[in-house]
């Protein structure tokens, strides 16, 4: 779960008020999954999942939104699986290409958009040429129907389109006022039967279903395992977020990690230490507190915003290669470091600023997450507060969650939400070992102790960020990636053995090829 960023207002940078950090369900807490038999894979819950309405048409495939490819359709969903009397709403799937293997994508959040697989389809493509790729807007999302506050996604607003923190009461009663107890049902449970049917509704005779699911996509498809166990062929679960688990402590793993990187990660990597020196982390904190005196300030960004950037650049293996490079560039600050600075901002985040209410959905989001992720009662704010004054890495992911915890209406999942899919079900879990937004340690080691299946797999992945499948470190020379070789494997047969290849993860470079060096940078040298 993460927010998007604001204030950024460079002259030479573009803001990045358009990027979203969805994906992220995750916190600093244990997960408290029942302990009990059904946890362990009792299939006892998958016998009250509705029985999919039959009279549901099959989808009328015609062109794609913008950034979803290459055909659509619009699946009018029952608001309630269980009692389909109480209407429908829209649910937008994709669907590229027609192969052996039927591939669905599950975007993260709560309150993401499909849209975020867009540029996935060539590295799928690459992955697996028989494969025919699927993406689904969940519901309360994007070009499904979406849950939104007029007065607070305003343009004209405080905040713009984002949502500002004194805009919650107001935005509260604007989404009751539509969906009244009708609410309810945008949660995870009817999103897993969306998922189950929309399934059904494209499966071919003889053609293998597989879901992959990226941090809350995670989650979602487990409970799609726990409802609907026989559904699929097989569960791909990256950057995994277990049942029970804690969002309100979210951003505090980022300093963990970004201080890490630089006190034991960069002394380790010759291009990173002949750059940063012998204390790279003391390097790290006095260009910190340079910035923060206003140092290299024609950038136009202010402090705030560079922690929120470079807990960003955690998320991502290369980027977070690149990360030591972009605070020893910010130390120098020369002509030449500004403008290699602006055009990888310029590639990361485009031009930004637009004004367009975004697909994402803060609205889901914080339903969601309230509902399913967050302690009853209140959360105490006070540690957040507090990394949010000190903190070097702080995305600031959760404030509007806070901000809205009195008195949202939120719902009750039931025990199913404690539920994991059961043995029966075919899982490929990786996780990522440095991931700040998913510490496998605090959201994803409920799978590895609970999942007791003969073809379920937990495969920690030294190095890893936040998903591991498109960013991991290089396993040699002309050789797929270790997340690369698992999926593979999985796919071809999920019930088969899969590679050893954790342990030949190479250390990260902190360096970059060329190719991202010209295209990012422009530059042929990452630091100089």
């Amino acid at each position: 779960m993460a927010s998007t960023l604001g204030g950024m207002r460079a002259p030479s940078i573009p803001p990045v008020s358009g990027l979203l950090v969805l994906g992220l369900v995750a916190s600093c807490t244990e997960p408290s999954p029942s302990a009990s038999d059904a946890a362990l894979g009792d299939t006892s819950i998958a016998s009250d999942a509705p029985v999919l309405d039959a009279s549901t048409p099959a989808p009328t495939w015609g062109p794609c939104p913008a950034r979803f490819r290459d055909e659509c359709a619009t699946i009018a969903m029952p608001l309630d699986h269980d009692d389909p009397s109480r209407g429908t709403i829209d649910v937008l799937v994709s669907r590229r290409g027609t192969g052996t293997r039927q591939l669905w994508l599950l975007q993260g959040g709560p309150g993401g958009s499909a849209e975020t697989f867009f540029g996935w389809h060539d590295f799928l493509a690459n992955l697996d040429p028989e494969l025919e790729v699927y993406t689904i807007e969940h519901r309360g999302v994007g070009e499904s129907t979406r849950l939104g506050c007029a007065s607070g996604e305003a343009a004209s607003s405080e905040e713009g389109v984002q949502i500002a923190r004194s805009e919650w009461a107001a935005c509260q009663a604007d989404v009751e006022a539509e969906w009244g107890e009708r609410l309810r049902y945008f949660d995870t449970t009817q999103a897993a039967h969306d998922l189950a049917l929309a399934i059904e509704l494209t499966r071919r005779d003889g053609v293998p279903v597989f879901v992959y699911g990226g941090s809350y996509g995670t989650y979602w498809a487990n409970r799609f395992g726990v409802l609907h166990p026989s559904a699929a062929s097989g569960l791909i679960l990256d950057a995994p977020v277990a049942p029970g688990s804690d969002l309100h402590r979210y951003d505090l793993a980022f300093e963990t990690i970004g201080r890490r990187v630089f006190s034991e990660l960069c002394l380790e990597a010759p291009r990173c230490h002949e750059h940063l020196g012998d204390d790279p982390a003391a390097f790290l904190q006095r260009v910190a507190d340079a910035l923060e005196a206003g140092h290299c300030g024609s950038l136009g960004v202010d402090f705030d915003t560079w922690r929120v950037v470079f807990s960003i650049f955690l998320m991502d293996y290369n980027l977070r290669n690149w990360l030591p490079a972009l605070v020893y560039r910010l130390d120098r600050c020369s002509p030449d470091d500004q403008a290699a600075i602006a055009r990888l901002f310029g590639q990361l985040f485009g031009a930004g600023g637009g004004t367009g209410v975004p697909r994402m959905s803060r609205v889901l989001q914080t339903h969601i997450c309230l509902s399913e992720f967050w302690p009853a009662g209140l959360a105490d704010e006070t540690e957040i507060e507090r990394a949010r004054a000190d903190n070097l890495f702080f995305q600031d992911g959760i404030g509007h969650v806070y901000a809205a915890q009195a008195s949202w209406p939120r719902y009750e999942p039931g025990p199913v939400a404690g539920e994991y899919a059961p043995p029966s079900v075919p899982m490929l879990v990786m996780a990522g070992e440095l991931d700040p937004a998913a510490p496998p340690a605090d959201v994803g080691y409920g799978y590895r102790d609970h999942l007791r299946g003969p073809a379920q797999h937990f495969v920690e992945i030294p190095y890893g960020a936040h998903t591991v499948l498109t960013g991991a470190g290089s396993v040699g020379p002309d050789r797929p990636s270790c997340p690369v070789q698992l999926v593979r494997a999985f796919l071809t047969d999920p019930e088969g053995a899969l590679p050893s290849c954790a342990s030949d993860v190479l250390f990260p470079s902190f360096d970059a090829p060329a190719a991202a060096l010209d295209r990012y940078w422009g530059t042929s040298d990452l630091y100089d």
